[in-house]
């Protein structure tokens, strides 16, 4: 009862200070877990935790908020709202990863932008970023970038502009190139490119005078620097001294090309206006010339590739835009060698028509000799091969077939190619053979047809018949017939081998193999060429079924008996006699089971419980009348197991009353789950192992480097002398015999309280005499003028708290004493590395729990695996008196303590 005050107490406390995991873990006790205040709690304490998750998503605190959730949807996966409130946080999440994408993404961009030179819309691209995600290292960097960017154009374009007024080229070019790589720059460029673009033709004009103008190094070097400066200077071409000057060169390279045309010498007019400058390329003089020698050269390239077509269009392009003569015969060569091409393909699809393969490709060779890439008689060759390589493909196949007894394939394959001519002979001259074989194969069909149709036939006669429809299958094996003929009489002689295997079945007792071997008949039966020839030796295998059937009811194994008569049932289609002797056995079957049932029905309404006798002995009868009952077989388990559970049962109190109580504990926590029968004895016997523990006063608990304490199990603890004896503590101290009382006590709404009271001596709490105080934890007592200890509760998980006495005064060896909350968890003694533990140890990790159980034994628990006496155990063992226990790294010993 003060264990579900308790909790009920510290659940609320929790509830009201918003510690809602403590009480939804608290609420999950066994002790409480169910009772309408606990829902009630629960429910509270979810909706707390619901709300908190709520504020804090609006505060914008996802992980806080996201914890919250997730330990209400772990609780009650239902709850109202927690499945919602879960996906807006994800939503919120998701929202907040994508604005720092996009704003990554837009700084990115930005530095980019910038990079091209569009500072403008580099600026802005940042600015975008920085009202989407709070400015940062990354903001910081790309707007710093911008800024130099912006910096060094400014620097570039006032560099520019004094270049301009002292004259100095070299510095202007470099700083023009600079300013037109930023995209946003072209107005302020407007003015500076214009004056640029004087200085810069007056000087290209001097030095192009200077040179020989006919094409050499100088000159093209010169006119590279041109196309250059056109990058910086856009309007350089424009300036009328520097034009009229390069169309004068211009007329130069003209008049070569012109002069090479007029020659013949169409090739070397090409290469000449190849080779001239590109600028000059672009002068009114060349441009106009330009396409045509584009023209010229593509259709040259064409002639040289043997693309007749493409020559052609390009030649015709040609002769228009240049109007030479060289051009003009040029084309008319080709117009004559398209038309003998037209003429050659016409001749080459007649030819192909009439099946004249051989004269259609010669046609095409000729032509395709000249002008290799010509595309329609390229297509016309593909054809013709491929008609070519079927041909001889299918004479192939035909060939592979008849090799492989497959006439009739063969055959259809050959008559689309045995027509007349040179060509066809070989598919004539085979086709003639495979229709030879296969008139044979049809009369050898017939004979063996002629032979099994007969009244009866042997084994032998079958193989024999089956042995020559094999040989005809190897002159033509794809004749169905003889597929079909086969396998009728494989079947025959598969029925044959059936009923011999279904009669020794019969004689083993093969339950099994006789029913699939007797399905295995029946599914054969259906292909057989004359089943009624076996319908004798088949009745004469039911018969033996039968006598089987007699002999598993003798034996009273009813399902036997059944499962044979299932097995025999197929033969009696018909057969009168045999029907009636299985209606008689299936009565007699019928009424054993009935018998049986009633005594199984009796046994198991008892339940299988108190009397074992008599269990076993109705067992006995129900299993000479069906011995092969699964229920009874069930039955018989349960009775065994219960013999086992009782056996068990009186060893445990065998080694109780022998004193060997680890060994009876051992074997108690070995059992399986307990029968309701032997609940009551199994309760006694825990009892009697608590008290045989010897622990139930209080005892020692020793330590490996953690030390000796006194633990004390009682709620009310008297303090006093050794002289007068009377006290439940006594100490070699100058008190009184009854000098004080330790009461502890359990308030539904106050929890545990440890009160110290004044009987015969004075008390002092903290300096200040009291008749009675309750003690907080870090209080220091003093009992009369000498004895001090300290009270303190070490751990907020459990209920027990420890006396540490002073000035070197001890009970039973030691100075520190534990007041153990008895009977349940709450009251465990921690030993372990945490701040919090009644017991530290410096070298575990995991955590040791001693607790008292519900019927008073002292008992460990443990995560891990630990060693008792020599023994390993698992999770929550008693601990017997002056065993060494091992937990990990922790070793510890309780001994019993009387007051006595």
């Amino acid at each position: 009862m003060f264990d579900r005050f308790l909790i009920f107490a510290r659940a609320k406390r929790a509830l009201s200070q918003g510690q809602f995991a403590v009480t939804l873990r608290l609420m999950s006790e066994p002790v409480v877990a169910g009772e309408r205040r606990a829902e009630q709690l629960r429910e509270k304490a979810l909706a707390g935790m619901a709300k908190r998750a709520r504020r804090r998503l609006e505060d914008g605190n996802l992980d806080a908020a996201r914890v919250d959730v997730d330990g209400v949807i772990a609780t009650a996966p239902e709850f109202k709202g927690a499945k919602t409130l879960q996906g807006e946080i994800r939503e919120e999440a998701v929202r907040r990863e994508d604005e720092v994408r996009v704003a990554h993404n837009l700084r990115k961009e930005a530095r980019q932008l910038a990079e091209r030179g569009d500072l403008q819309a580099a600026e802005r691209a940042c600015t975008d970023a920085a009202k989407m995600q709070p400015r940062g290292a990354e903001q910081v960097s790309v707007e710093r970038f911008i800024e130099g960017r912006q910096q060094a154009v400014a620097e570039d374009l006032s560099s520019a502009k004094a270049a301009l007024k002292t004259g100095d080229l070299a510095k202007l070019r470099h700083n023009l190139l600079r300013l037109h790589a930023q995209q946003d720059q072209a107005e302020a460029l407007t003015g500076i490119t214009e004056k640029a673009a004087g200085l810069f033709a007056a000087d290209f004009v001097k030095r192009l005078k200077q040179c020989s103008g006919d094409g050499g190094v100088a000159e093209r070097t010169l006119l590279d620097e041109i196309a250059r400066e056109r990058a910086a200077c856009p309007g350089l071409l424009s300036e009328p001294a520097l034009a009229k000057r390069l169309d004068q060169i211009g007329c130069q390279r003209l008049a070569e090309v012109l002069k090479e045309l007029g020659a013949g010498k169409l090739a070397e007019a090409v290469a000449v206006f190849q080779a001239t400058h590109p600028v000059l390329v672009d002068s009114p003089p060349l441009s106009g010339v330009e396409p045509g020698i584009q023209s010229l050269s593509e259709g040259l390239d064409a002639r040289q590739r043997g693309d007749l077509s493409r020559a052609l269009e390009a030649m015709g392009a040609a002769s228009k835009q240049l109007s030479a003569k060289p051009v003009l015969a040029v084309l008319k060569e080709l117009v004559a060698a398209d038309a003998r091409s037209v003429e050659a393909l016409s001749h080459s699809r007649e030819l192909a028509g009439q099946g004249r393969l051989l004269s259609a490709r010669e046609q095409i060779v000729k032509v395709l000799e000249e002008w290799p890439m010509h595309e329609p008689l390229r297509r016309q060759m593909d054809i013709l091969n491929q008609q070519s390589l079927d041909r001889e493909e299918r004479l192939r196949r035909a060939r592979d077939l008849a090799a492989e007894a497959r006439l009739a394939e063969a055959s259809a394959l050959l008559l689309g190619l045995s027509g007349e001519g040179e060509e066809s002979r070989e598919a004539r001259i085979l086709l003639q053979d495979i229709h030879g074989r296969m008139d044979l194969a049809a009369e050898g069909l017939a004979q063996v047809q002629r032979a099994v149709h007969g009244p009866s036939s042997s084994r032998e006669g079958l193989r024999h018949c089956v042995a020559r429809l094999d040989e005809i299958a190897k002159i033509q094996g794809d004749l169905d017939e003889v597929q079909t003929v086969r396998v009728a009489l494989l079947a025959e002689i598969r029925g044959l081998d059936l009923l011999a295997a279904i009669t020794k079945s019969v004689e083993v007792g093969d339950l099994a193999g006789a029913k699939q071997e007797i399905a295995e008949y029946e599914s054969a039966r259906g292909e057989m060429l004359r089943a009624d020839r076996l319908e004798a030796r088949f009745l004469d295998l039911a018969d033996r079924i039968l006598h089987r059937v007699d002999a598993s009811v003798c034996n009273a194994r009813l399902f036997e008996a059944e499962g044979w008569m299932g097995v025999v049932q197929c033969a009696a289609k018909g057969q009168s006699a045999i029907e009636s002797r299985i209606e008689s056995l299936e009565s007699t079957i019928e009424s054993q089971q009935g018998r049986a049932l009633q005594l199984i029905e009796k046994l198991e309404e008892s339940g299988v419980s108190g009397d074992l006798r008599d269990s076993s002995e109705l067992l006995e009868e129900a299993r000479s009348i069906w011995a092969d009952c699964p229920r009874i077989e069930k039955l018989e388990h349960r009775v065994v197991a219960m013999q086992s559970h009782s056996n068990a049962v009186d060893e445990v109190e065998r080694l109780t009353v022998e004193g060997d109580v680890h060994g009876a504990a051992r074997k108690l926590g070995s059992m399986p789950p307990t029968p309701g029968f032997l609940r009551t004895r199994i309760f006694d016997i825990k009892q009697g192992l608590a008290r045989a523990q010897g622990l139930e006063q209080g005892f020692l608990l020793r330590v490996d480097e953690g030390g000796e304490y006194l633990v004390l199990r009682d709620d009310s603890l008297t303090i006093g002398n050794v002289r007068d004896a009377k006290a439940d503590v006594r100490l070699l101290a100058n008190i009184a015999g009854l000098h004080a009382r330790l009461k502890r006590s359990l308030s539904f709404h106050g929890g545990m309280e440890d009160r110290i009271v004044a009987e015969k001596g004075e008390v002092f709490v903290n300096g200040q005499k009291v008749s009675s105080a309750a003690l907080k934890s870090g209080d220091r007592v003093r009992l009369g003028v000498a004895l001090e200890f300290v009270y303190r509760v070490p751990s907020k998980r459990s209920l027990t708290a420890s006396l540490h006495l002073k000035a070197g005064f001890q009970v039973a060896g030691t100075d520190k004493i534990l007041l153990m909350k008895d009977r349940g968890r709450d009251g465990r003694i921690l030993i372990g590395r945490a701040e919090d533990a009644h017991i530290r140890v410096p070298h575990d990790e995991s955590e040791v729990e001693l607790y008292s159980s519900s019927d008073g034994q002292i008992r460990v628990h443990f995560a891990g695996e630990g060693d008792m006496g020599g023994r390993p155990f698992r999770g929550s063992h008693p601990v017997p008196a002056g065993a060494l226990v091992r937990c990990g790294d922790t070793a510890f010993v309780l001994q019993p303590w009387h007051r006595t």
